[in-house]
C-alpha cells in the first residue's frame, strides 16, 4: 500500500468523481473492494479515515513508568554503574525480576545518558589472526582502578590469538614478573605451552629480560617481535576495552575488596571476556607439558658467570652453585621461585644454590631469609601487597 498522503489524494479524487474505482485501485496497488471501503470511511470520517488504527494509543507492550524509573535508579547504584548493558540486563533478570529486551534497556539508558562510553575500535575484526590455537599467545598488562576503590592496580593477562580465548588473568599492585608468570601458569595448566608469545605491556620488556628468558625457555625458541603482529596488538586493545567496561562493576558486585579475593574470582571470568572465534584450523599448536616441571619453567631467571669454585654474584650478594663440576668462566642460569628455592642450570643439569653473603667492613655478612628477600624484590611474590617490583633490566 502507498503512503498516507498518496492514498488520501487518490481517494479525494475518487470522492470528487475525477477518477474511477478501477483507476484508483490500479494506482494504489490494492483491490477495488479496499478502494470502495476507504471511500466509504472517507465519506464518514474525513482525513482521519486514513490514520492507522493504533495511532495515538499507548503501546500494549510498553514498559510501565514505575518499572522504568526503577531500572534507572538501579543503574545509578555504584555496583551497577559500570556494568555493560548486557551484563546489567542479566542482573535485572536474575536479581530483580525485571525482564525486558536488550534494545528496550539500551533505549532507556541512552535517554538518561547512562550508557557506558565505548572506545572506537576501528580496523578489520579478524585480519591477520593466527590460524591455529596455540600458534600465538598475547600477553598484556593494563593499569587502572580495577577494584573501583580509588586505587591503582595492574591487570596481567594472556589471550590466544586464534580463538580469542582468554587463558590467564592476574591482578597485582604493580606490573611485575609474578603477574605475568601466573597468567602463563594458568595457560600452561589449562591449555599447554604456546608456540610463540608477544606482549602488549605497560613497561616490562619481554625481550632481553628475565621474563623473556622464561618465555623462551617455555617455548624452546626465540620470541618474535610484537611489532610484526599489529592486528594481534589491536585485538588486545579491543579485549581490554571490553574488560575495562565490565570488570570493575563485576568485582564490586561480588564485593571484592582485595587482590587475593580478586585473583580467586578472575579464572571464572575467562569465558566471559573471551571473543570466542572459531579458528581457521581445528589443529592445536599448544604443546602438553609432558612431565616438564612448570615450577622450574616459571622461576625467575638470570644469566650469570661462575668462577672456579662455582661462585657468582647477583644483586650485591655472593652465591655458590653446589656442583662438583669445575665452573670457572662458564655461563650458568640462576633461577629462583617460592616453589623451587634457589637453583642454577649448569652443564645441562640443575643444582642447588646457597647464599654466601656480602662483604661488609672486611667481613662476610649473610642476610636472613635470602630467598624471600629476592622473591619480594624481583617477583612481587606476595600478590596482595604493594612491594618494590622488577620492571626491566637493572
Amino acid at each position: 500500500m502507498k503512503d498516507r498522503k498518496e492514498v488520501s489524494f487518490v481517494i479525494r479524487l475518487l470522492a470528487a468523481d475525477l477518477t474511477t474505482v478501477g483507476e484508483a485501485a490500479s494506482g494504489l496497488g490494492m483491490s477495488k473492494a479496499n478502494v470502495r471501503r476507504l471511500k466509504r470511511r472517507f465519506d464518514l470520517q474525513g482525513e482521519s479515515a486514513f490514520d492507522h488504527g493504533n495511532a495515538g494509543r499507548h503501546p500494549a507492550n510498553a514498559m510501565d513508568e514505575g518499572q522504568r524509573l526503577r531500572v534507572i535508579k538501579l543503574k545509578k547504584r555504584p555496583a551497577y554503574s559500570k556494568l555493560t548493558v548486557r551484563n546489567f540486563l542479566a542482573e535485572l533478570s536474575q536479581n530483580h525480576g525485571i525482564r525486558i529486551s536488550e534494545s528496550t534497556l539500551r533505549n532507556i539508558l541512552k535517554a538518561e545518558g547512562l550508557t557506558p562510553e565505548r572506545k572506537a575500535r576501528g580496523g578489520p575484526k579478524d585480519s591477520g589472526r593466527a590460524a591455529e590455537t596455540g600458534e600465538l599467545l598475547c600477553l598484556f598488562a593494563r593499569r587502572g582502578d580495577w577494584l573501583d576503590n580509588g586505587g591503582s592496580y595492574v591487570l596481567h593477562g594472556a589471550v590466544d590469538d586464534a580463538s580469542g580465548q582468554v587463558t590467564g588473568l592476574c591482578l597485582c599492585a604493580a606490573e611485575c614478573f609474578a603477574g605475568y608468570a601466573r597468567a602463563l601458569r594458568q595457560t600452561a595448566e589449562d591449555f599447554g605451552l604456546p608456540s610463540a608469545v608477544i606482549a602488549r605491556r605497560e613497561g616490562l620488556l619481554l625481550d632481553h629480560s628475565p621474563l623473556g628468558t622464561v618465555v623462551a625457555t617455555m617455548m624452546g625458541a626465540a620470541i618474535p617481535e610484537a611489532d610484526a603482529f599489529p592486528e594481534a596488538l589491536l585485538r588486545i586493545d579491543q579485549l581490554l576495552c571490553r574488560v575495562e567496561a565490565a570488570l570493575p562493576g563485576r568485582l564490586k558486585l561480588e564485593q571484592v575488596k582485595d587482590l587475593d579475593l580478586a585473583n580467586k574470582i578472575l579464572p571464572v571470568l575467562f569465558a566471559v571476556y573471551s571473543r570466542k572465534v572459531r579458528p581457521k584450523s581445528a589443529r592445536s599448536l599448544f604443546l602438553p607439558l609432558q612431565g616438564r616441571d612448570l615450577d622450574t619453567l616459571l622461576a625467575f631467571r638470570q644469566k650469570v658467570v661462575a668462577d672456579e669454585n662455582g661462585r657468582f654474584s647477583f644483586d650485591g650478594l655472593a652465591f655458590r652453585i653446589e656442583t662438583p663440576v669445575p665452573a670457572e668462566g662458564r655461563a650458568a642460569e640462576f633461577f629462583f621461585s617460592r616453589e623451587v628455592g634457589l637453583r642454577a642450570h649448569f652443564d645441562h643439569r640443575d643444582f642447588d644454590v646457597s647464599c654466601i653473603g656480602s662483604l661488609e667492613n672486611d667481613r662476610i655478612v649473610r642476610p636472613e631469609n635470602v630467598p624471600e628477600m629476592l622473591l619480594r624484590k624481583y617477583c612481587l611474590a606476595d600478590l596482595d601487597t604493594d612491594l618494590p617490583v622488577y620492571g626491566g633490566n637493572r
